[in-house]
């Protein structure tokens, strides 16, 4: 399996620059029985440090199905309040 690299520069006079950049990466195991979404935020925090935030979601049955199910969520247990 080839890696794969993905970069995304902006500068601080782009006229698109936002404060942030959202990014979905979809993944696969080496003997493809769990497939995957990431989705990745970064937020930069000042002039030297930034934050990244990961949401994934996984299909361990080996479909590429990562449709959402609320029947099926099992976050709630899982949230702090």
């Amino acid at each position: 399996m080839t890696p794969h690299t993905w970069s995304q520069e902006k500068k601080a006079d782009d006229p698109d620059w936002t404060s942030g950049l959202s990014q979905k990466f979809y993944v696969r195991s080496r003997n493809e029985d769990l497939f995957a979404r990431l989705e990745m935020t970064f937020l930069p925090s000042n002039k030297k440090t930034s934050k990244i935030r990961i949401k994934s979601y996984v299909n361990p049955n080996g479909s590429r199905n990562l449709e959402y199910d609320k029947a099926k969520d099992i976050t709630k247990s899982f949230v702090y309040q």
